[in-house]
């Protein structure tokens, strides 16, 4: 089999949520026929993952392929960079949110306990 004469595109897998599916989000520049302004497109493409190996954020190399469904006719041919995602979950961070920052805010007073001069005022004023 020669896959010389395939197309090949490197993208960002953007979603995982289907099995052995991934979508693939491949960017690319064209110029504007009457401007002439260099525009950043994007074209997403469903893409086969036989083994689930991919993650999100994964910059990835994927080659055509005979149809593998209604919509998917591409295939992951090899993982050019993982993305590293935080093991965090939302609801975490919200919660050490909550205790680690909002909590010392509340506790510092908003004003200095020590009486501002005001430069206008004579000092007779001040030192009553």
């Amino acid at each position: 089999m020669s896959f010389e004469r395939r197309k090949t595109r490197v993208g960002k897998i953007v979603r995982d949520t289907t099995a052995k599916t991934r979508i693939v989000e491949v960017e690319w520049r064209s110029t504007h026929r009457l401007y002439k302004k260099s525009m950043r497109r994007r074209t997403r493409f469903n893409v086969h993952d036989e083994a689930n190996s991919t993650r999100l954020g994964d910059t990835v190399r994927i080659i055509e392929t005979r149809p593998l469904s209604r919509t998917k006719r591409w295939k992951i041919s090899e993982i050019i960079q993982r993305e590293d995602i935080a093991e965090v979950s939302p609801d975490e961070i919200t919660s050490v949110g909550d205790v680690g920052i909002i909590q010392p805010l509340v506790e510092t007073p908003m004003r200095s306990e020590s009486p501002v001069e005001n430069p206008d005022t004579p000092q007779e004023e001040q030192a009553k």
